[in-house]
């Protein structure tokens, strides 16, 4: 399954859409102690969860094709394949663990 689908499937699909401004605001309220790699999944986690929703609402067609944006639109690495190829090599479940723990916290 592809990340979005089995976000979908766990019925969480959007939960976590305002989810980056309300972690934020908690971060300036409440300061934490996170690796660069959390910080680099606290950003994109939440962007993987918004290309699912633009999926899901026909906004675009493919997931290749929100790859072929992220690569030359926001300089995701190419080597990577793109955010949603990147998505697929993480996990649907790490993924949907992480946002519900962090919008937990």
């Amino acid at each position: 399954h592809s990340v979005c689908q089995c976000l979908k499937n766990k019925k969480t699909l959007y939960i976590f859409r305002c989810f980056s401004d309300l972690f934020l605001l908690g971060l300036i309220q409440q300061p934490i102690s996170v690796t660069d790699e959390e910080i680099t999944k606290m950003v994109l986690f939440p962007t993987i969860n918004e290309a699912c929703r633009v999926l899901d609402e026909g906004v675009v067609a493919r997931a290749s094709d929100l790859d072929v944006a992220s690569v030359l639109g926001m300089s995701f690495p190419s080597y990577c394949g793109g955010i949603m190829f990147w998505a697929d090599t993480v996990g649907s479940k790490h993924i949907y663990l992480s946002l519900k723990k962090w919008s937990e916290r």
